[in-house]
């Protein structure tokens, strides 16, 4: 069975409704009997009246036995208006003289009045008279249909002061208490500017300290699951980076020795060789390099880096890149590469950690599917400037905030380890550098790099 609540404004409504009907009927029940005895009063007056006037003159013709003056009297009055019944007895009770309708006795709409006839403190007879009331009984009906619609009228206007009173100053403070105060809905516990009564105005107090006791509450309990996430966080990065770190110990300790092999074999050839395989010997030397680079760069990861800070040629590091890197990116789908820089422009860093940076960034252009980059390099006073965009599948704006985390990856498991990024700005960081990536409504992704300016040279 489902039980339906009536809302505080329904009950008391109800409630009001009911005392004030109750009121009406007790009033009018009042008000009735009030007028029928104020209405009966007079007319018994006005017929005990003509039955006084009637004993008055009745006393000499029953002093003499007149009885035909007497019936003359009865019948003359008995034509008087609403005059029902009217009779004369002698002291013996003997009927002397009479008019009217005799079954009125019977009726409940006359009003009886037996008046003496007396002489010298002597009882001679008594007048009996039947007054009619009906006339009495019909304009009591139309006075209380007059008065009960008033009455309701009267009745239906408290009614509604009565009720917009109450609403305006019980329920509406109530429902806006009800309604404002939602601790888990808002920021603030909000307060109600209208003045309240006395009562309402306790209940608002109790309600607004309630609310900031739940509010801190949730503060305090945020903010301990914040710093419990972040700590779970911190330890979980912390333990993942152990496991790379001694990962990485033991490759770099088995990879740096056939690439030191490489490396001297390489020079080895070149002071033999100087035909056409020279340069492709000092290509073979340049990426083993690279590649030892590399392998120890996998090292900062996991332990703080130490940059080697020399003044290098910033411009001849990115064409080199571009140039090494253009060939292998194009049988990944890359078109070209838009290089714009100045011939000879210094910087202040390591030139292993800037080419593994922009090798990194290229990379993952590819990655994304983009067929053109664009690098511009803008040198200021201080520092310079690298923006490389590119025309790939671009990074979420929601996730914009974490590529640089490390272990965080955007491609599919198993074709990232989340480490480039991270690298790239730990890198650029111990070079007192830094690297975003900058929001963008087209296709594509935009990274910008600082570094510091080392001023020209030749």
């Amino acid at each position: 069975m489902v039980r339906h609540n009536l809302t505080l404004s329904a009950q008391l409504t109800l409630i009001l409704g009911a005392g004030l009907l109750l009121l009406g009927l007790i009033l009018g029940a009042f008000a009735y009997q009030g007028m029928a005895k104020i209405l009966d009063d007079a007319l018994r007056d006005k017929a005990e009246s003509l039955a006084r006037q009637l004993s008055i003159v009745s006393v000499d013709a029953l002093l003499i036995y007149d009885y035909g003056t007497l019936e003359r009297y009865v019948t003359d009055l008995s034509k008087s208006p609403r005059l029902r019944y009217l009779a004369l007895e002698d002291a013996q009770g003997r009927r002397l003289a009479e008019a009217g309708d005799t079954s009125a006795r019977q009726s409940s709409d006359v009003i009886w009045i037996r008046q003496p006839i007396l002489a010298a403190n002597s009882r001679l007879g008594e007048v009996i008279l039947g007054y009619d009331r009906s006339h009495v009984t019909t304009l009591l009906r139309s006075l209380m249909g007059w008065s009960l619609t008033g009455l309701a009228l009267l009745l239906l206007l408290i009614f509604l002061l009565t009720r917009w009173s109450m609403r305006r100053f019980v329920v509406q403070p109530i429902q806006q208490l009800a309604e404002s105060y939602n601790p888990l809905g808002g920021d603030q516990c909000p307060r109600i500017k209208e003045p309240l009564p006395e009562e309402l105005r306790m209940i608002s107090a109790t309600f607004s300290r309630l609310c900031q006791e739940v509010q801190e509450h949730l503060l305090a309990r945020e903010h301990s699951e914040t710093q419990a996430r972040s700590a779970l966080e911190r330890l979980m990065r912390e333990q993942r980076l152990a496991t790379v770190g001694q990962m990485a110990a033991g490759l770099a300790h088995s990879l740096n020795t056939p690439l030191g092999n490489i490396l001297g074999y390489a020079q080895l050839a070149q002071r033999r060789d100087e035909g056409e395989n020279l340069a492709n010997l000092q290509t073979i030397e340049q990426q083993a390099r690279l590649c030892r680079d590399i392998v120890n760069n996998l090292l900062t990861a996991v332990r703080p880096p130490q940059a080697r800070m020399v003044r290098f040629d910033l411009s001849e590091i990115i064409q080199n890149t571009v140039r090494l890197t253009l060939p292998v990116l194009r049988q990944q789908g890359l078109r070209d590469i838009d290089v714009k820089t100045p011939e000879s422009l210094f910087a202040f860093g390591d030139p292993a950690a800037m080419e593994h940076v922009l090798f990194n960034l290229l990379t993952n252009a590819v990655q994304a599917g983009a067929t053109h980059v664009v690098i511009a390099v803008l040198a200021k006073e201080t520092e310079i400037q690298i923006r490389m965009a590119d025309d790939g599948s671009g990074i979420d704006a929601a996730l914009q905030d974490r590529i640089f985390e490390p272990f965080f990856s955007t491609k599919e498991p198993g074709k990232g380890t989340g480490l480039g990024l991270h690298l790239a700005k730990t890198l650029l960081k111990e070079m007192q550098g830094d690297i975003r990536v900058e929001a963008s409504d087209s296709a594509g992704t935009t990274f910008l790099i600082q570094i510091l300016a080392a001023g020209k040279g030749a």
